[in-house]
């Protein structure tokens, strides 16, 4: 039996299209699906109540493994990792009984981010079509992508994504639109908020599952105000105190969004940001005779989306998260840095010189009182015999190098994991040359750019599903605020009949360059000949390499050239504009 539109969007899908994450289950034949082949669109309020309640409870059975690993990721980047081992939590006025860390993890994690994200993802929007309209049309949206990626902050939401990935095996954002802004949005969201589909995956494609749910919480006074229909259970529920908090469950599908609230629908509708009506024109042809033309909606993709994306690099294709992160990699070896700093530590401590007193000289009062004196420097009496016999100083057994041989092995094999060795982190060695450092910073940043790629695909996605949103919300009032009124009515005019546009994000534009390496590129390039001018200046970040070129040009009509410049320019700012006034004449 043929599946209908939506069977796939309810956990129908063609079980080829699924992966079991046990491997026995993958090799299964037959329906693995235990919901119905087909349902209708329109679903009652109990029919969505009672899938909402199974997909949770699938994913509460499912996550439980991922929930231990984001909870340990987590304690070892915070720096607790006794506690992620069992430990007790630590008092951080107890100075003595605090263990000895050295953070590893934290060093090489907060290294790798901002150098994954430090390059802004360029947007790349062509048209098939050459017309001179779809040159136009794609020149226009990208200046607005470009201010939606700079409004919103792009780089530092996908490195916060980068970090949620790094800890928690999942770096989600989810797109939107902001109706106060008038702007479209992403955001990065925490995956504990996250309810995926157990039986879905991570791929090229992107997420593969039929449904995400995601956790929010508002006050009942707001949630009152977005759902009037369910205002009378909101309140009953608070006891008419409607500032609490309280915590409900965004459910999407590719064509449906609903809201829940302890099993009760609050409300549904279909996915919003896409155009579903055919649009009705009226067309005149050369005779002067009207007819009534019907034309499909404006849409970017073929059919709606989720507003979601998600960052996932380590996935063997079995679950909706990765398998492994760097962050996962490296714990082990943490475990080992902080047992080689504590056996130092103890070693450290038993050098220094212990009191060992006889007993036949002093009783226990007095070898106390002789062991505080020594620690202060003062004079220890011995009453009578020999005073070598009577009280001697202990030192400890040196530690075998072999112990901090190790420990700087296994700190290099943390740097070798995440790419984040001293040389990118800033330092510098003894004996390291200025070509080493070079080559050891590339082989870095080539290390981190893997991950880079990856986040180059979720800012590709975000910027088509903001283009989407530009058909759907957008109007020529809107463009205006942002590219001014003659690019905007060049906007509308063209959006009526909107030629194909392919958007995606300039390959490499993520990849993390070093400064210094990036200006001296800039100066080869331009001293054969393959680089203008303003682009040079831009590369080696001139405030105003527009002024730059203009003095030279200046300067090189003479020596008064620039000073001729100056003056012009100083003359003009302090001279009033001068209103032109048309001769009488020129009516008559």
């Amino acid at each position: 039996m043929a599946f209908s539109k939506l069977a796939g969007f309810f956990s129908l899908q063609d079980p080829t299209n699924k992966v079991s994450t046990n491997d026995l289950e993958e090799r299964k034949e037959g329906v693995v699906s235990d919901l119905e082949q087909e349902i209708q669109f329109k679903l009652s309020d109990e029919e969505l109540s009672g899938l909402a309640k199974t997909w949770k409870k699938k994913w509460d059975a499912a996550s439980g493994d991922l929930v231990k690993m984001q909870k340990q990721n987590e304690k070892y980047w915070l720096g607790t990792q006794h506690e992620a081992l069992g430990g007790s939590v630590v008092d951080n006025n107890d100075l003595d009984n605090k263990p000895q860390l050295d953070n590893r993890i934290f060093m090489a994690a907060e290294t790798f981010l901002p150098i994954a994200t430090r390059q802004n993802p360029d947007p790349v929007v062509t048209s098939p079509d050459e017309s001179e309209d779809a040159t136009l049309w794609a020149a226009h949206n990208r200046e607005l992508l470009i201010y939606f990626a700079d409004v919103n902050k792009l780089k530092q939401v996908l490195r916060r994504c980068t970090r949620y990935w790094l800890l928690y095996l999942l770096g989600p954002v989810k797109v939107g639109f902001d109706e106060v802004e008038n702007i479209p949005v992403v955001k990065a969201e925490r995956p504990q908020k996250l309810i995926l589909d157990p039986t879905s995956t991570i791929d090229d494609g992107g997420y593969t599952g039929e449904y995400i749910g995601l956790v929010r919480s508002d006050t009942a006074e707001t949630l009152i105000t977005r759902f009037p229909a369910s205002a009378e259970g909101i309140r009953s529920g608070v006891g008419d105190k409607l500032g609490t908090e309280i915590q409900y469950v965004e459910w999407w599908t590719d064509e449906l969004v609903f809201w829940t609230l302890k099993g009760d629908v609050l409300d549904k509708k279909k996915t919003p940001y896409f155009n579903y009506d055919d649009v009705e024109e009226t067309i005149t042809d050369e005779f002067g005779n009207e007819e009534l033309v019907t034309n499909a909606p404006s849409n970017h993709f073929r059919s709606p989306k989720m507003p979601y994306d998600f960052l996932s690099v380590f996935n063997l294709g079995k679950k909706p998260y990765d398998d492994t992160s760097l962050l996962s990699q490296v714990l082990s070896l943490q475990d080992i840095v902080n047992k080689r700093l504590k056996q130092i530590d103890r070693n450290a401590d038993g050098a220094n010189a212990g009191l060992m007193v006889s007993g036949d000289v002093f009783d226990k009062d007095a070898a106390k009182n002789a062991g505080e004196a020594l620690r202060q420097g003062k004079t220890i009496l011995v009453p009578s015999g020999n005073v070598s016999a009577a009280i001697v100083r202990d030192s400890g057994t040196p530690l075998q190098g072999f112990v901090a041989g190790n420990l700087e092995d296994v700190r290099n094999e943390i740097d070798n994991i995440f790419g984040t060795h001293g040389t990118t982190r800033g330092e510098r060695g003894a004996t390291e040359t200025a070509t080493g450092r070079v080559v050891l910073k590339g082989q870095d940043e080539g290390r981190i750019a893997f991950v880079s790629a990856f986040l180059e695909q979720v800012a590709d996605n975000v910027y088509n599903k903001w283009y989407q949103m530009i058909l759907t919300m957008y109007d020529q009032d809107d463009v205006a605020e942002i590219l001014g009124e003659e690019k905007a009515s060049e906007w509308m005019r063209i959006k009526d009949n909107p030629p194909r546009l392919v958007i995606s994000v300039k390959d490499g534009s993520m990849t993390p360059r070093d400064p210094i390496t990036k200006r001296n590129e800039a100066i080869d390039l331009f001293q054969i000949g393959a680089l203008d001018l303003q682009t040079l200046l831009e590369e080696l970040d001139i405030a105003d390499p527009e002024r730059v070129i203009q003095r030279l040009s200046a300067q090189a009509q003479g020596p008064g050239g620039l000073l001729q410049e100056e003056g012009d320019q100083a003359i003009q700012a302090e001279q009033p504009a001068v209103e032109q006034v048309v001769p009488q004449e020129a009516f008559v």
